[in-house]
């Protein structure tokens, strides 16, 4: 699924950055939180407070408005500096949280 995600909330200066598209690789199941995260590798990196930042990990803020759907959501954006190994679970607290967005699909 292709995804365009947009700024919503929370950090204007992030907000420069966006909009941004790319692809969902996979769910990527949180030890910390029962959301379902999606890690979006972006089509093209992005540098925020210094570091390239080449995916971000996505979930839905709002209660039965899950990533995907016709109309876009809201998002928890995560960010992923390039190199960094995402196994087969995570921590939310081990990526910092930069902003909300707003998710829409491109194309499934």
């Amino acid at each position: 699924m292709r995804l365009r995600i947009d700024y919503f909330d929370q950090n204007s200066l992030f907000e420069s950055l966006l909009p941004r598209a790319g692809v969902v690789e996979r769910v990527v199941p949180a030890l910390d939180s029962k959301l379902t995260w999606y890690l979006l590798r972006l089509d093209a990196p992005l540098t925020y407070e210094g570091s390239e930042i080449d995916r971000f990990i996505i979930a839905a803020r709002w209660q039965d408005h899950p990533v995907g759907r016709e109309e876009a959501t809201s998002i928890f954006i995560l960010v992923v500096s390039v190199g960094s190994v995402i196994g087969g679970s995570f921590s939310t607290s081990e990526f910092a949280q930069v902003a909300w967005g707003m998710a829409e699909v491109i194309s499934t």
